[in-house]
């Protein structure tokens, strides 16, 4: 009867475990301020937008990494070196009239059981692909996926964001503000259009979330309309991001190795407000975080 209730009690915990990582976790970017060190980028990657863990640049997985003013096109890439933390770093006077940062990591391959990759597709709001698995009865087939990140970060300057929250980089996914974040009035919304390759992308779902100066995340979901379009009302003080997930069918792989899905992930983050305490100083001069199990991702 022990043996059994053991049993039982581990295989709850384990269901409970699976649920709560039934989606990747994500990358996004994050600007730190020091006096006398100008403006760190730093990645950071974890689940529901927490406060995440700071991952090195790995330099080998970038397609591009760019830093755009409204005088200036950069890339980054020369001036950067494998696994450096923070990713980037820039005087605080190119920022003044506002700065975006633009990275797209290349492709990278992973596969999930097909459960997993049934909650996975549930969790980011992918019904199509969810409605096409059923007409096919691949349910019960592990998801083989090929997926890209697209990366931005909107810094703001002395007035704003300087004419950038709009600005196209050439990401074959992309999210682009059509108002400045900073000049919205209180309680206004932010509205956002969503490319993929170029076009609009109708019907997809969209998450805005919110972490406070207290660590909590609030989140808003929306679907775009047939232009692309959606809009979020904008939270008090925190760091924001709008993220998404496209994906779309690679159809039957031959010898069951291959990819059958391609994935885009895009994350926009901006901060609204100052920096919460905990995140003025530099990461050099935090302590180290302990160390981690290894993640199953790039």
């Amino acid at each position: 009867m022990g043996i059994q209730i053991l049993g039982r009690a581990a295989a709850l915990l384990a269901a409970l475990v699976s649920a709560a990582t039934a989606g990747a976790h994500d990358y996004w970017l994050e600007e730190s301020r020091a006096r006398g060190k100008g403006v760190a980028v730093r990645m950071r990657f974890g689940e529901h937008f927490g406060a995440g863990e700071e991952k090195g640049l790995q330099r080998r997985r970038l397609k591009s990494f760019r830093l755009f003013t409204p005088k200036e096109d950069l890339d980054l890439l020369p001036d950067t070196r494998e696994n450096a933390k923070p990713a980037a770093r820039f005087p605080a006077k190119q920022a003044r009239g506002g700065a975006l940062v633009a990275m797209e990591r290349l492709p990278a391959r992973i596969t999930l059981d097909h459960d997993r990759f049934n909650r996975y597709l549930v969790h980011e709001g992918l019904d199509a692909i969810t409605a096409l698995r059923e007409e096919k009865r691949w349910t019960r087939r592990a998801g083989r996926e090929e997926y890209t990140r697209h990366l931005k970060l909107l810094i703001p300057g002395e007035n704003g964001a300087g004419g950038l929250a709009d600005r196209e980089v050439g990401h074959r996914l992309e999210i682009l503000f059509d108002a400045d974040p900073w000049r919205l009035p209180a309680g206004g919304e932010l509205p956002v259009r969503v490319k993929f390759e170029q076009a609009p992308l109708a019907n997809a779902t969209v998450d805005c979330l919110r972490r406070d100066a207290d660590g909590k995340v609030h989140r808003e979901r929306r679907k775009t309309d047939a232009e692309g379009r959606a809009s979020f009302p904008l939270g008090n003080a925190g760091i924001h991001v709008v993220r998404l997930v496209h994906m779309r069918s690679l159809g039957e792989s031959a010898d069951f190795k291959q990819p059958e899905w391609a994935s885009d992930w895009a994350a926009y983050t901006f901060r609204v407000g100052p920096a919460a305490p905990n995140e003025q100083a530099e990461a050099e001069e935090r302590p180290k975080p302990r160390k981690r199990k290894k993640v199953e991702d790039d």
